[in-house]
């Protein structure tokens, strides 16, 4: 049984040499993410220019919603217009691929 076994795990020369060939691809593959990703970082952003920002981005979009004017849109209250399709009926024929 012991024989068996080392017989059936055991690698030639050339097996061994494939098996580290495989390994050390797929090391590679699995680190080049890592190595060459790009890492955005945020810019520091002054405490006192963030408030003016938030609220004019809410002063914005309190206007927006408050007005009945439908050429203002803004992208949370947009919707599409609905596209109307044409319902085609099919009608299928009668095919046997055994008369060809």
């Amino acid at each position: 049984m012991k024989k068996i076994l080392k017989d059936y795990f055991t690698f030639s020369k050339k097996e061994s040499i494939a098996v580290l060939i495989i390994l050390g691809l797929t090391v590679i593959v699995i680190a080049l993410p890592y190595f060459y990703s790009t890492k955005k970082t945020k810019e520091p952003v002054n405490a006192e220019l963030a408030k003016i920002a938030t609220a004019t981005i809410f002063k914005n979009d309190s206007a927006n919603s408050s007005s009945d004017n439908n050429e203002s849109y803004t992208r949370k209250s947009y919707t599409y217009p609905k596209k109307e399709t044409e319902t085609q009926k099919i009608n299928p024929f009668t095919f046997d691929p055994n008369t060809i």
